[in-house]
């Protein structure tokens, strides 16, 4: 569910969204459970294909610590951004690479979806096929 900003708030602007976009998915990459907190907000909402929504910053971080974990590595390339900035909303076209813990890897494309509010991340929603995943 995402709404116009009101006036009052300070947007960021499209080099800042894009920016803390690329910056976010550099962090996830790296495996720290830090960056949840770093770039969520305390309330924020995860989504992750049909799966139910994660709420608050630790349950995120706990879901996505146990996806990753079926691989020896996830990483994220961005392809593409689309920028909303009047709902402070990033459109990501992401190519992800799944290494297996055999080291077999899988690449898929998707795309995210990512709200920010007050310079951090309000909603996360990813799309990712992963019929291929075994």
């Amino acid at each position: 569910m995402t709404t116009q900003r009101s006036e009052e708030e300070e947007l960021m602007d499209d080099t800042q969204l894009r920016r803390a976009t690329d910056a976010f998915y550099a962090d996830v990459d790296t495996d720290d459970p830090a960056v949840f907190p770093r770039h969520l907000q305390p309330n924020a909402t995860f989504r992750f294909n049909s799966e139910e929504p994660v709420p608050g910053v630790d349950n995120i971080r706990q879901a996505v610590e146990v996806w990753k974990g079926n691989f020896a590595s996830v990483r994220h390339e961005i392809r593409d951004v689309t920028v909303d900035q009047g709902k402070a909303q990033v459109g990501v076209e992401l190519v992800v690479t799944y290494t297996a813990l055999n080291d077999e890897a899988t690449v898929v494309k998707g795309a995210s979806f990512v709200t920010f509010n007050d310079d951090l991340i309000k909603d996360w929603r990813v799309y990712v096929d992963t019929s291929g995943l075994g």
